[in-house]
């Protein structure tokens, strides 16, 4: 049996990226989460099991809207602080820490 929430999520991903990329990832991020809201306040009064489905779907538009938004913005912020990071801010592994004690 395929749920209705995996069946939007699947099928809308790629749709969302390219929105996020068009009109830009916070004002998706937004919109994901307000429709989210919006179908999880659906789910709490939902009367019947057709409904709840309705309002699942609902939900999985918004959770659409939210998985690439919240990918590229968190991207966007490590990249853009990496490549402000000095050379020698930029080596990691175990031996980091000494590095600072050598003359």
């Amino acid at each position: 049996m395929i749920e209705a929430y995996a069946l939007v999520l699947g099928a809308l991903m790629l749709l969302c990226g390219a929105l996020a990329d068009r009109y830009g990832r916070k004002r998706l991020f937004i919109v994901g989460t307000a429709v989210f809201a919006i179908g999880s306040l659906a789910c709490a009064f939902a009367g019947s099991i057709e409904a709840l489905v309705a309002a699942r779907v609902l939900q999985a538009a918004g959770g659409t809207m939210l998985a690439p938004a919240s990918l590229a913005m968190l991207s966007a912020c490590f990249s853009a602080r990496a490549s402000k990071a000095r050379p020698e801010e930029r080596r990691s592994g175990p031996g980091r820490p000494l590095r600072r004690l050598r003359p």
